[in-house]
């Protein structure tokens, strides 16, 4: 029995508590540290009336240009914050993650998947997700832009190639928004190389070659990456993100390899375990153009796990047919059961009211404190109480959150603009200081920083201890803030009584 054969009340009913669920999920919304950098820079957008900002919160990023990848991730949430408040930036981002599911949901029922088996496969594909959609940052654009790609190259592949003609557009904004933009304009050319190579192997065995198809196909990816130069700084940003896309990044975990042991490598495996068995069971000759794509996207969680979220979305795009397939020849066998009664149909609406009621508490604030200590959230308001100003050596975890409460009056050494705002020499002085190997105090040499915000969990706190020039001014079970000797500073921060907040935020909200 195909999708269409269920009655229209259940179909719409488990629409809604599908997408229901999903809202519920995805309005739990964590402080992620791009956050805090997001809407200041925003804001800093907004107030300059330009993306093109000289960089003002670093003492270590002088003579290096900032590149803002996402100013207009910034703007969004600034707009969005400086409006609503928290419950804005959430239910945007809430609403996007409902986007990108439903737009799933509707592609597996177009191809023919019944409504408990599309529903089966969103769900599985939004536990892949749903760590990825917790906090509001630039990713999220990505992944709803690389599924735009998808269902675009999947329309021109059933004989919809006017579908490729939206891309330029999604292309244009994609570029502003995050650099995951290159993600998508690879699948589109692997795409685009592998049709063609395709169909001119078949034409070597007789078939006609439709030139015109190949050519509009062309027309529209060239299109898509000459629309990728409307950004602010044109081609010099797709050099930088160029040369910048494989610099290793052991300090970050969205960059190590997905542990298969883990909650997300165990749905990874089963997401590329149901769609492989579907493509092997499938009657018709599968597309090699899609199945190359396939498992090209499966790889790429085994070498970084921020790219489970693109294989997840291909895996269900790229799929659907095979998952048709698949269901099409257990119904044939009586393997699935028909339909429960008509009047059994209101159960789903009531479900989705539940979520949808359930999902309000989560609207009212962002947790920064998700389950664990995220920022030395005393340290900072003790900072913040002294009126300190001066130069800090600090984590690039915690650049943002600090630049958020002090800068620029308090400028930073590092942050999580990373690349775009630091030298590649300034970046790797920050990383010897945390480990505390090698030439690790060349950062205090030059007197140029009067504080340092250490997190114990770095060998350089202790060592700090032991520097004769500073002095151990606050510590908690999380963090230790040191001042220089003979400074403002470290009379100021004497002076200035420890602030009545948690010191690591349990308990608090954003900002």
């Amino acid at each position: 029995m195909s999708g269409e054969k269920w009655p229209a009340a259940w179909q719409s009913g488990v629409v809604c508590l599908v997408l229901s669920f999903v809202l519920f999920n995805a309005s739990k919304t964590a402080a992620d540290p791009d956050l805090y950098g997001q809407l200041r820079f925003g804001n800093d957008i907004l107030r300059a009336g330009t993306p093109v900002l000289e960089e003002p919160y670093s003492f270590r990023s002088q003579g290096q240009p900032w590149l803002n990848t996402e100013w207009l991730t910034g703007v969004i949430g600034a707009v969005l914050y400086n409006a609503f408040g928290a419950p804005g930036v959430i239910l945007f981002k809430a609403a996007l993650s409902v986007l990108l599911v439903g737009l799933l949901y509707r592609h597996l029922c177009r191809k023919g998947l019944s409504v408990p088996a599309g529903a089966g496969v969103v769900l599985l594909a939004f536990v892949s997700l749903s760590v990825w959609l917790l906090p509001y940052r630039a990713q999220l654009f990505t992944y709803l832009g690389f599924l735009l790609v998808l269902l675009a190259i999947h329309q021109a592949d059933h004989g919809h190639p006017r579908w490729l003609w939206w891309l330029p557009v999604v292309f244009a904004f994609w570029v502003n928004l995050h650099g995951g933009f290159l993600a998508g304009i690879a699948v589109l050319i692997a795409w685009f190389v592998g049709r063609t190579a395709w169909a001119l192997i078949q034409a070597w065995h007789g078939q006609p070659l439709d030139v015109r198809r190949l050519a509009t196909m062309g027309l529209a990816v060239v299109a898509s990456g000459l629309s990728t130069l409307l950004n602010p700084e044109g081609l010099d940003r797709l050099l930088f993100l160029w040369r910048t896309v494989s610099v290793p990044r052991p300090e970050i975990s969205d960059w190590s390899p997905l542990a298969v042991a883990s909650v997300e490598g165990i749905v990874y495996l089963l997401l590329l375990v149901l769609v492989s068995a579907c493509l092997i069971s499938s009657v018709s000759r599968p597309d090699p153009v899609a199945v190359l794509l396939f498992f090209g996207l499966a790889l790429g969680p085994l070498t970084a796990q921020r790219h489970l979220p693109l294989f997840t979305l291909g895996a269900v795009v790229l799929g659907a047919d095979w998952l048709v397939a698949a269901e099409r020849r257990l119904r044939a066998r009586d393997v699935i059961e028909s339909p429960p009664p008509r009047w059994m149909a209101a159960v789903p609406f009531v479900g989705a009211v539940l979520f949808v009621a359930l999902s309000v508490p989560h609207w009212r604030g962002i947790d920064i404190h998700p389950g664990g200590a995220l920022y030395p959230v005393r340290a900072v308001a003790m900072l913040k109480a002294s009126g300190v100003r001066g130069n800090l050596i600090v984590h690039f975890d915690w650049g943002e959150y600090v630049i958020w409460w002090l800068g620029p009056d308090v400028k930073v050494s590092l942050d999580g603009r990373r690349e775009t705002a630091y030298s590649d020499d300034a970046y790797r002085e920050g990383m010897r200081f945390l480990s505390g190997v090698g030439d690790w105090d060349a950062q205090l040499r030059p007197k140029d920083a009067d504080l340092a915000l250490v997190s114990r969990s770095f060998a350089v706190f202790n060592l700090m201890k032991y520097q004769p020039d500073w002095v151990l001014v606050y510590e908690d079970p999380m963090c230790g803030l040191f001042a220089r000797r003979g400074t403002r500073a470290l009379e100021q921060l004497k002076e200035t009584p420890l602030p009545d907040v948690p010191w690591d935020g349990a308990g608090m909200q954003f900002p």
